[in-house]
């Protein structure tokens, strides 16, 4: 998920952003976005640890809403639809990568 995947394909890291989304004004960072052609992925670095009985589809889905605002301004910036920007949260000290 760190490497470039095609020669052409442009790296956002720490990308800062405001935008007006559904009425609502959010401001944040996204940590990573890969655009590629026509398609973009996003990631989500969680440096937390996560207990060894915790399900880390359950524990990624906790972030969903905070992917989804990060989707939403990766449409308004790219024009790419919604079927062509994926999320993921990665677990850095357990190197687990969920998509949401």
């Amino acid at each position: 998920i760190l490497n470039r995947p095609s020669p052409g394909a442009i790296c956002w890291r720490e990308k800062r952003f405001e935008a007006l989304v559904d009425g609502d004004w959010i401001s944040g960072t996204i940590d990573r976005v890969v655009l590629d052609s026509d398609r973009a992925t996003i990631v989500d670095f969680k440096t937390s640890s996560l207990p060894a009985d915790t399900n880390p589809q359950v524990a990624a889905e906790e972030h969903r809403p905070q992917l989804e605002n990060y989707r939403a301004v990766v449409r308004r910036m790219t024009g790419l639809g919604e079927k062509d920007i994926r999320s993921f949260v990665f677990f850095t000290k357990t190197s687990l990568l969920v998509e949401v």
